[in-house]
């Protein structure tokens, strides 16, 4: 075997960052800092994947069963539906599919990092659209943006990760309406379940019939509580969808994952009650934070925002060594900032006992 240095990577490549996921906990820690459901999955589903069998056989590949189920679920035809393994592979798939080198991406500031990563892995060029000093969006900015020469693709989380911010309907609609339909409209909804019981939220399903360049992200990863099996997908006119069919592996979801994905879709009732308890608990450690003389952000998912007033990677060792885990946020540039994921009541006490002890050893 002859000696030297391996391969070169592509030039795209060059200088990337390796996405950084939220740390693990050790024993005796509490996690929040990955926005995971903290009341687990529904009973049904961890019924569903610990009595699947049938380890032999390759998955469904098209994943039928759930599609035709979340298509009489959200009124819209099986074709307009896929299956990812997570909305994450999809927004890649759509990175391969539709990003050539030179295209360009625009995303408003402080965003999820992936649509960063996704776009300079294939040569294209990157625009961030100013926000406002409480996170949210400068809408003319982003319509501003959306109108350069050579926009191929703009990505938009709403609600936003990990400001928690969102787009109300008339502004969804404006952006919608702004954007060239040569470029894909990339609707990240992840948070879709706990943010539609905040006022003037859009459904942005409801926009796919106007806008066919519209592509809609959703998870079972969050408020379904499936993040350990990798299920999302997509809703979007049938034309765009079978683009994304062609670079899709063809047994991208396994068939356990895709069993628990159909049950916990059918357990509605614990959808909503998860929702309601999520915003319950949010508010609660929202005024806690607040009390403790942290500034913290408005937010539409299970999560905060908080400027803690410090440098926040020093925050997040200091609150680790405490036994909490939360998400410091110097990969999005935000140097004084954690996000931390709203918990059960126990968790929330314990996450405020470690701030009241961070805030007063600065």
């Amino acid at each position: 075997m002859k000696n030297g240095a391996p391969p070169s990577p592509r030039p795209e490549l060059r200088g990337l960052p390796v996405y950084e996921p939220g740390r693990a906990a050790p024993r005796g820690a509490i996690k929040l800092a990955s926005n995971e459901n903290a009341y687990g999955p529904s009973p049904a589903a961890r019924k569903a994947f610990h009595h699947f069998s049938a380890f032999e056989r390759y998955p469904d590949g098209g994943a039928s069963s759930l599609r035709r189920a979340l298509s009489r679920r959200l009124r819209v035809r099986p074709d307009h539906l896929l299956i990812g393994a997570g909305s994450d592979e999809i927004g890649d798939l759509l990175a391969r599919a539709y990003l050539r080198p030179g295209d360009t991406v625009v995303y408003p500031k402080y965003t999820f990092v992936r649509y960063a990563l996704s776009g300079r892995a294939c040569g294209a060029k990157l625009v961030e659209s100013r926000v406002a000093a409480d996170f949210s969006v400068d809408i003319a900015d982003l319509a501003r943006a959306v109108r350069v020469r050579g926009v191929r693709m703009v990505c938009l989380a709403n609600p936003n990760n990990p400001t928690g911010a969102y787009v109300g309907r008339e502004d969804l609609r404006r952006i919608l309406d702004e954007t060239p339909r040569s470029a894909v409209f990339v609707l990240d909804e992840a948070y879709f379940e706990y943010a539609r019981l905040s006022p003037d939220y859009p459904d942005g399903a409801r926009f796919l019939k106007s806008h066919p360049n519209l592509i809609v992200l959703r998870t079972f990863s969050k408020i379904h509580g499936l993040a350990a099996l990798r299920v999302g997908y997509a809703l979007a006119h049938p034309s765009l969808i079978s683009e994304l069919h062609k670079v899709r592996p063809p047994f991208n979801v396994n068939a356990p994952a895709q069993s628990a994905a159909l049950a916990a879709l059918a357990d509605e009732r614990r959808v909503r009650r998860v929702a309601a308890r999520n915003a319950s608990e949010r508010a609660r450690l929202q005024k806690a934070m607040s009390g403790l003389g942290f500034t913290v952000y408005p937010s539409a998912g299970n999560f905060l925002l908080a400027d803690v007033g410090m440098n926040g990677r020093r925050a997040f060792r200091r609150l680790a060594h405490l036994g909490v885990i939360v998400r410091p946020l110097d990969a999005y540039g935000l140097t004084r900032h954690l996000r931390v994921t709203v918990g059960k009541p126990s968790e929330t006490r314990r996450l405020c006992r470690a701030l009241s002890r961070l805030r007063t050893s600065r």
